[in-house]
């Protein structure tokens, strides 16, 4: 199982280039709580958005909770790449979105 992430940016080839992969949901919202400016990070699952641009099918928002102000942290998706391996989630991300540019 392979879940991505890429930081909220302006503009997507800066948010690439920030691509990380991870083997779980969890592992992902553990990691990035060790970032500066991160707190209270979670999955919004309340809805989803296909990205064709980099072929996550189920793209949600990771939020940032911080002084009970919500605030959008970044995107990933948690089901597309379910029977992928980090590396293969990583190349196949990658791939679609040089198509893409």
């Amino acid at each position: 199982m392979a879940v991505v992430y890429r930081p909220h940016k302006s503009l997507l080839p800066d948010a690439m280039k920030e691509l990380q992969v991870f083997e779980s949901e969890k592992q992902m919202l553990e990691e990035l709580s060790k970032e500066p400016y991160a707190f209270n990070l979670h999955v919004d699952k309340s809805e989803s958005v296909n990205d064709d641009r980099i072929g996550w099918i189920k793209t949600y928002y990771v939020m940032n909770k911080h002084d009970n102000k919500e605030s959008v942290y970044g995107m990933c998706d948690t089901e597309t790449y379910k029977n992928m391996s980090v590396e293969e989630t990583r190349e196949s991300t990658l791939n679609t979105y040089k198509e893409w540019a």
